[in-house]
């Protein structure tokens, strides 16, 4: 069996966003060893669950920023005018 994967080359394999010569190598190192490594397979399973987490959290707070951008936008233009008593009415469909 080749050396055991180094946490970095993990990290850098589950995280790699491009592919280039080192990365195909880097793979195909990976790939290789975890066919016959059980415990390098577990710590990859659990760095990829770590990672899809961080991917959830990075949508989830971009999403939150929107909200956040769409709520100031709110309260800083609509609901003045709301007050005011200068909102435009809304016309509603009737079927």
């Amino acid at each position: 069996m080749d050396e055991h994967i180094t946490f970095e080359e993990l990290t850098r394999f589950v995280w790699m966003e491009q592919v280039t010569p080192e990365t195909m190598a880097l793979s195909l190192r990976v790939n290789r060893h975890l066919m016959q490594c059980d415990d390098c397979a577990r710590r990859m399973a659990r760095l990829q669950s770590l990672h899809e987490d961080a991917m959830a959290l990075r949508r989830r707070r971009a999403q939150l920023a929107m909200a956040n951008r769409r709520m100031r936008e709110v309260n800083e233009e609509l609901l003045p005018k709301y007050y005011a008593g200068k909102m435009p009415k809304i016309e509603q469909e009737h079927d």
